[in-house]
């Protein structure tokens, strides 16, 4: 089959029409364990083949595309299946799109990886996993991975995954984006883990769109964005309501960066630290939040879908405007609707003693009001300074290629505990 001129975008609005040293150049290999290939080829990077693209475009299932240091101009799609996509130096193998290519690295097809590389100045996205077209439709996505990538300051979102279910991301840093520097949408079940991640300077840390069951964000840090951790009911988007989350063990602090972009048609948040958005049976356990100017962890309506059977446990919080806070609609009085809050460390709340009035089991109705900090104007994404280089993988010129076929990884939450500050 042909490859497309163009990767169409999920359908958010209008907004998402723009689109969507080695032994040998070609080694055979024998590799071992899960999702590895018995054998590969390694496609060498410009050694072989000028281009990325042109790597891919002759790679196999099970293929290793190697990537030499250096900046690399070009928009890359794969359509091949189990394939991964490596840099050699995470600081050193840069995709820039100079602001005008769309999108840095495109996977299409089941099962694979992008590790260890940077995607910088792409007009949408640094890296997108998705099957679906400008309008939500297409066919699932299955097995996905973006480890020790760092992506920033590209146009929309820095890792995204869309219709696409069975991944991972970890080991990422993202920043700059007027969007989110990582998000999963638009999946049920998603079966996702996102964990030793970090994003700083973006509009949202991390998002989730109708993402529901299996999704779990772990062990990251999310700081200096507009909002650190959002996980919301979106219209926009197809498989409403949001259902199933868990948001556990992460370091979520000082979300009150002006210095940051904003995407246009976006309702603008400022000061949030965790956010539930017509949210239901989501858990947020165990996290440390700090010095957010709005609120520290909030459950609201959103979308028409008021938050339901939502677990707040374990949680510390310190120095935010309000640590915790409950509330349906703009104000008055609310449903529990079993939402649960118990065992958080906290000073201020809305309802008051909110582990108290909402604890575990309660019923009745509890004062509901809360206003955020104003947000001030974004800035142009393209200006923020790049983030520090990050520490890269182990091992990437011999380390085997192994494919997204068996992700995400288990998580046992009865082991995450809440971060050390």
């Amino acid at each position: 089959m042909p490859r497309p001129t163009l990767i169409l975008q999920p359908a958010r609005a209008a907004r998402l029409a723009l689109g969507i040293g080695l032994a040998s150049s070609v080694a055979s290999l024998t590799a071992c364990g899960s999702g590895t290939s018995s054998t590969h080829s390694v496609l060498d990077v410009p050694g072989q083949f000028a281009t990325i693209q042109a790597a891919v475009d002759k790679a196999r299932p099970g293929d290793l595309v190697l990537i030499r240091p250096g900046v690399y101009h070009e928009a890359v799609i794969s359509h091949v299946p189990d394939l991964v996509i490596r840099g050699l130096d995470r600081g050193g193998v840069i995709l820039d799109g100079q602001n005008s290519l769309t999108n840095g690295i495109t996977l299409a097809a089941a099962g694979d990886a992008v590790e260890n590389l940077t995607v910088r100045n792409y007009a949408v996205n640094g890296v997108l996993f998705t099957l679906l077209d400008q309008y939500g439709n297409g066919p699932v996505l299955r097995g996905y991975r973006a480890s020790y990538v760092t992506a920033y300051d590209n146009g929309l979102y820095g890792l995204y995954a869309f219709g696409a279910v069975n991944g991972l991301f970890d080991h990422d840093d993202t920043s700059g984006q007027p969007d989110s520097g990582i998000y999963i949408g638009q999946c049920r079940p998603c079966d996702a883990v996102v964990e030793d991640s970090s994003a700083e300077s973006n509009r949202v840390g991390f998002e989730a769109a109708n993402a529901s069951g299996g999704l779990t964000v772990v062990d990251s840090r999310f700081d200096d964005n507009r909002a650190g951790v959002v996980v919301e009911s979106d219209t926009t988007e197809l498989l409403l309501p949001q259902v199933g989350a868990v948001v556990a063990g992460n370091d979520v602090s000082d979300n009150n960066n002006a210095m940051t972009p904003t995407s246009s048609g976006e309702e603008d948040v400022f000061g949030y630290g965790i956010a539930i958005g017509g949210g239901s049976q989501d858990q947020v356990l165990r996290n440390r939040v700090s010095a957010n100017t709005s609120v520290g962890i909030i459950l609201t309506e959103e979308a028409g879908y008021p938050p339901q059977r939502n677990t707040v446990t374990g949680n510390v919080l310190a120095a935010n405007h309000v640590d915790l806070v409950y509330v349906e609609g703009s104000s008055g009085r609310a449903p529990i609707a079993e939402n649960c809050f118990s065992d958080n460390t906290y000073t201020s709340s809305q309802p008051s003693q909110i582990d108290s009035a909402m604890a575990c089991g309660r019923t009745g109705t509890v004062n509901s009001s809360f206003s955020g900090a104003p947000a001030p104007a974004g800035i142009d994404y393209s200006t923020i300074p790049a983030p520090p280089v990050q520490a890269g993988m182990a091992s990437p010129s011999t380390a085997p290629p192994e494919a997204a076929t068996d992700e995400p990884p288990s998580v046992d939450l009865t082991t995450v505990a809440v971060p050390s500050t």
